[in-house]
């Protein structure tokens, strides 16, 4: 069975806690477990300082961090929960890299979580039951990622019961990306989505006349491409991904990209405490 993560790498994570910095209409959040003396081990959540708050609450070594004066506020246990929902669509396994990358950052995610305490739960093709023990996790990460290609189109879970925290890993190459990012919304409290893209995405290496093909519809197009058709991919590149980086912020949610071949440390510093 294949290994997603490695032995070093799973202790790391363990080491590690998810702040789930994401934009919301109240400002900064973020969730993680009591590890300091004298507290619970009880997941709790970080939100900015509002008039009245007892300040015994204030979290001073995040309010260092965030430059913003943050406070504890205790979780229900119900809400000590992550739902990660993976695309598993043809362009994401189009590139066994990116697939790869895919599955290793959602092994990742859960890894931490479930080394504080919190359960995880995975909307793939079918949703998983929640998981809480890192062991269990981790095989279900890898017998994905040793199953056969999937060929539908990804559609985003709907009617499913809100969580407190979700990440929807995707290379958001879908036609209703704006749709589905409202979807996804929907279900959750504080949410993140980590767009995952090949180098070869970002900047096509093709020249010349070539016949491209839709992994997500089997469409094809047959074109010549030149430095002119490579600027305006360019152009058109940098528009669709700063569309999805202001829809996030619009709908309240934390917006992280993420490279094909960066390392697994590179690749989550901005989530990973």
């Amino acid at each position: 069975m294949a290994q997603l993560l490695s032995a070093a790498e799973s202790a790391w994570l363990t080491r590690m806690q998810l702040p789930w910095q994401g934009l919301s209409p109240h400002g900064l959040y973020a969730v993680r477990a009591a590890r300091q003396g004298g507290r619970s081990n009880e997941p709790e959540l970080l939100r900015p300082y509002q008039m009245g708050d007892d300040v015994r609450r204030v979290d001073w070594a995040a309010t260092q961090r965030l430059q913003h004066a943050m406070v504890r506020q205790p979780l229900p246990q119900s809400q000590g929960r992550m739902r990660i929902v993976l695309d598993a669509s043809p362009s994401m396994r189009l590139d066994p890299a990116k697939w790869h990358q895919a599955l290793r950052i959602v092994a990742a995610l859960g890894v931490v979580a479930t080394s504080n305490g919190d359960s995880v739960q995975l909307w793939h093709e079918h949703p998983s039951p929640p998981y809480h023990r890192t062991d269990a996790w981790l095989a279900l990460c890898d017998g994905i990622y040793t199953t056969a290609p999937i060929t539908h189109q990804f559609a985003m879970p709907t009617h499913v019961p809100q969580t407190q925290l979700a990440v929807w890993c995707s290379d958001l190459w879908h036609a209703d990306w704006a749709l589905q990012l409202v979807q996804f919304a929907t279900t959750t409290q504080t949410g993140l989505v980590i767009q995952l893209l090949s180098a070869a995405e970002i900047v096509p290496p093709l020249y010349g006349d070539v016949t491209l093909i839709d992994s997500e519809t089997q469409q094809e197009y047959t074109m010549t491409v030149d430095a002119a058709l490579q600027s305006r991919y360019q152009a058109a590149f940098t528009t669709w991904q700063h569309a999805i980086r202001h829809e996030c912020r619009r709908l309240g949610l934390g917006y992280l990209f993420v490279a094909t071949e960066a390392d697994l440390a590179t690749a989550l510093h901005e989530v990973l405490l």
